[in-house]
């Protein structure tokens, strides 16, 4: 399938997933509290830190190692990256039983809880090597079916739970995530089977190679997650959940920046892959100027979306939320390097030398926890909008660089500047 029709597809995909969740929290503003909102952000962070923790870079290896192993072993190698999650689910939850006292006290959540983020965190990993799957396989049109349908049955759950079965607080919206998780996880392994993905044959060799490639990852995904989420850590210690909730609102609309660039890389960095393999200078040529294009578009989708969130907030969201509004302008700052930084990122995961993202986590975390403290201390809540825009201009930067020296492309050179005029 050629390139535009494969990102027509995921762009369709992501933003009908998108445009649910957005009217999700429309529908649920009108049922949950600030302070319920502010919940659901932290569950989320909790989830979104384990499995990173849990998928030890398995997405990532799987996106690499496909264009570079023999597709003959391929089932083999795919297997071993399934096994790391899943025993290091099973060591988690036994934790998460021994302390589970102490665990549901740190988070502030009820003690069942500190099983069901453990569970949603492979879930979640799970699913998205599904879907990792279909991408570099090329097919696109089971991505969005799979994509579609887990998020109308989080959408149809969530709605089931909160309006009519009563749990209009944020465990209703937490059910419909968590089961929706869990068939689509069942579902992928189903799918594993028919493809002939599951195997017991596995080799230590690959298990090794898996993790030779995953691990120096982790630093890496540690510190995206410190730059996306350590926010919300921050807010809820400094500011309060009730204020960590409006945030969250402002938040989610911000991100449709992150959806527009996540839909593109979805079907551009395999095709990178691949034409990776044999580039000429007319290859270089075309993907840089396809990632000016798309820098642009992102640009222009940052000021759009600045210019109509405070309508969106007055007239569909409940009053209580509107304050929101002010951060979605420089969330949207944030994501737009976020994409940058992703699209200089993709050289160094091809070049293989992924502990170069040990050494950028390193500076990651450190910058951005300072970053947090200082400006939420001195501007409130929206220090931390300021923060995270601060924190990927920093990593992108450094990215760019680093990706340059690996894998120079002609990003300032004549040609490339005529066609974009």
């Amino acid at each position: 399938m050629n390139l535009l029709k494969s990102l027509s597809i995921y762009t369709f995909a992501n933003f009908f997933n998108k445009g649910l969740v957005f009217v999700l929290a429309i529908i649920i503003s009108y049922h949950i509290t600030e302070d319920d909102s502010g919940v659901l952000t932290m569950l989320n962070t909790y989830v979104l830190l384990l499995s990173v923790l849990i998928g030890v870079g398995s997405k990532a290896a799987l996106t690499v190692k496909y264009f570079k192993i023999d597709q003959g072993i391929f089932r083999n190698y795919f297997s071993a990256l399934l096994l790391t999650p899943t025993l290091l689910l099973l060591l988690l939850l036994l934790i998460g039983f021994l302390f589970r006292h102490q665990l549901a006290t740190w988070i502030n959540l009820p003690t069942i809880w500190v099983f069901y983020i453990v569970l949603m965190a492979f879930n979640q990993i799970i699913n998205e090597m599904t879907l990792t799957l279909y991408r570099i396989e090329d097919q696109p049109r089971k991505f969005a079916i799979f994509n579609i349908g887990q998020g109308l049955t989080n959408f149809g759950l969530s709605l089931l739970f909160i309006i009519y079965l009563g749990h209009s607080n944020w465990e209703g919206r937490a059910f419909g995530i968590f089961g929706s998780a869990i068939l689509f996880a069942l579902a992928s392994f189903v799918i594993y089977f028919k493809q002939s993905l599951l195997t017991f044959k596995v080799r230590k060799a690959h298990i090794q190679d898996a993790l030779q490639f995953g691990l120096p990852i982790i630093p890496h995904l540690i510190g995206a997650f410190v730059i996306e989420y350590s926010d919300n850590l921050f807010l809820e210690r400094m500011m309060g959940r009730s204020e960590l909730g409006l945030y969250s609102y402002g938040y989610k609309f911000g991100m449709i920046i992150q959806v527009l660039a996540t839909s593109f890389l979805m079907g551009f960095t395999p095709y990178v892959f691949s034409v990776f393999k044999n580039p000429d200078a007319a290859i270089r040529l075309r993907i840089v100027r396809i990632s000016y294009a798309f820098l642009l578009t992102l640009m222009g989708a940052v000021a759009g979306l600045a210019l109509v969130s405070p309508f969106i907030f007055h007239w569909l969201i409940d009053s209580k939320f509107y304050p929101g509004h002010v951060y979605v302008l420089w969330i949207g700052i944030a994501y737009f390097f976020y994409a940058s930084y992703s699209l200089f990122s993709m050289y160094i995961h091809y070049s293989g030398k992924t502990y170069i993202f040990s050494f950028i986590a390193i500076v990651n975390v450190g910058v951005n926890l300072i970053l947090n403290y200082v400006l939420i201390s001195h501007y409130g809540t929206i220090g931390a909008a300021y923060a995270t825009i601060c924190s990927y201009i920093i990593v992108f930067v450094i990215t760019a660089f680093i990706a340059q020296r690996l894998q120079p492309m002609p990003w300032l050179s004549k040609e490339v500047f005529n066609f974009v005029r």
